[in-house]
């Protein structure tokens, strides 16, 4: 365990280090006060649901069932961009109410990175929600992204934690505020 957030997007922020990986891997884990459902439709709606800013942009290029692949520009202050395509799968296990949205890199799929652009080779992880009850739901995001390039791992085990963190208030703020009803 690292760290432990209280308040609204509480969590509890793990650190490992996998012995096939230049980076660590981090967890974040934490309830939320609504139902399954809410929670599967603020994931379904995306960063892209909320408010535009500077951070990365995601382009979906395929969906077949529950699998996804998109593409995703993230500018980098100071540094060489980086992008990736990720490969995304959806799975509900009936008997426990639990959905995992599993995703890593692929390779062959997407435009080409720009030039000056470092394309990421190693990002997997998982978005897991279980239900506790009929009004709320625990959270896990697991997630490991080797950056590339030159950046030494000291630093992105430094920085990614808070782009875990972005992801974890994204995802809760679209819980609280569902924006617009969808047609």
């Amino acid at each position: 365990q690292v760290d432990e957030v209280e308040g609204p997007g509480a969590h509890t922020l793990f650190r490992r280090q996998l012995p096939d990986a230049r980076v660590a891997a981090f967890r974040l884990e934490g309830l939320v006060d609504a139902p399954i459902a809410r929670v599967l439709e603020a994931q379904r709606a995306g960063p892209e649901h909320g408010k535009k800013g500077a951070g990365p942009r995601r382009e979906l290029l395929r969906r077949e069932g529950e699998v996804t692949v998109t593409y995703t520009f993230m500018p980098v202050p100071l540094l060489a961009d980086r992008d990736l395509v990720l490969r995304q799968e959806h799975n509900h296990d009936p008997a426990t109410g639990i959905h995992r949205f599993v995703w890593h890199t692929v390779e062959g799929e997407g435009p080409p990175p720009p030039e000056g652009v470092v394309r990421i080779q190693r990002s997997e992880g998982m978005w897991e929600f279980t239900p506790q009850g009929d009004s709320r739901t625990r959270l896990v995001l697991e997630s490991m992204t080797d950056a590339g390039g030159s950046l030494p791992a000291w630093i992105v085990n430094s920085f990614y934690p808070r782009e875990l963190r972005r992801e974890w208030n994204g995802l809760i703020a679209r819980i609280r505020d569902p924006g617009p009803a969808h047609p």
